[in-house]
């Protein structure tokens, strides 16, 4: 992960339980604005484990939203 809509699509995707755009318009920007609260609480709580945890729980999370998108993970360098 390099970018930072690949944090954005980790913890939506994590958020939501698939892939975001299939639960979110992704025409209405942005899509952090569509959350429910509790939605909204679940991902600020996800980016904080992030945060508190580190690379290898960002790397689970992110080969799990590739799972969802039909993408294989990336290995690591």
């Amino acid at each position: 992960m390099r970018d930072d809509h690949c944090f954005g699509r980790i913890v939506l995707d994590s958020t939501v339980g698939g892939c975001w755009y299939d639960v979110l318009d992704r025409r209405r920007s942005p899509a952090f604005a569509q959350l429910d609260d509790g939605q909204l609480a679940a991902a600020v709580a996800l980016a904080e484990r992030i945060l508190a945890e580190g690379d290898p729980l960002l790397r689970e999370l992110d080969a799990q939203s590739l799972r969802w998108r039909g993408k294989r993970p990336e290995r690591a360098a």
